[in-house]
């Protein structure tokens, strides 16, 4: 709500995330990224509740489990979400822009696939922590 000034955190330079797994780092880069118009590459990530722990889990890929927020840093996912959002953002602690757009290679959709970032085979885990598509 404050650009991560006081409040919110993307990444571990505060305390939230417990990580439990250095295989990737939250808020980190990636050196191999995709090309445009050439290889393309996916980072396929699950988020979860423990229903035990009230915990919120973090997966990347298949096996890679990184670490949870604790439950009790949501006052309002008590029991689960009546609203689901996804996307993603830039930050920059500079004025500069990166590009035209929010995210990625600075082209549009419109332009197609392996022109412009995209999500894809988005599903949302529900009170049975069954995979539904939205």
């Amino acid at each position: 709500s404050d650009g991560y000034q006081k409040t919110g955190c993307y990444n571990l330079l505060c305390g939230g995330f417990v990580q439990t797994n250095n295989q990737y780092s939250v808020g980190g880069s990636y050196n191999t990224v995709s090309e445009y118009d050439g290889a393309q590459l996916s980072l396929n990530l699950l988020i979860w509740k423990d229903q035990k722990t009230g915990n919120w889990w973090l997966k990347i890929n298949d096996n890679d489990i990184i670490g949870y927020w604790p439950g009790s840093l949501f006052n309002s996912l008590g029991d689960g979400a009546i609203k689901v959002e996804w996307g993603g953002e830039i930050f920059t602690q500079t004025s500069k822009t990166h590009t035209t757009t929010d995210m990625g290679s600075g082209h549009f959709a419109e332009e197609g696939f392996k022109k412009a970032s995209n999500v894809r085979n988005i599903m949302i885990v529900d009170g049975t922590n069954a995979l539904r598509e939205p």
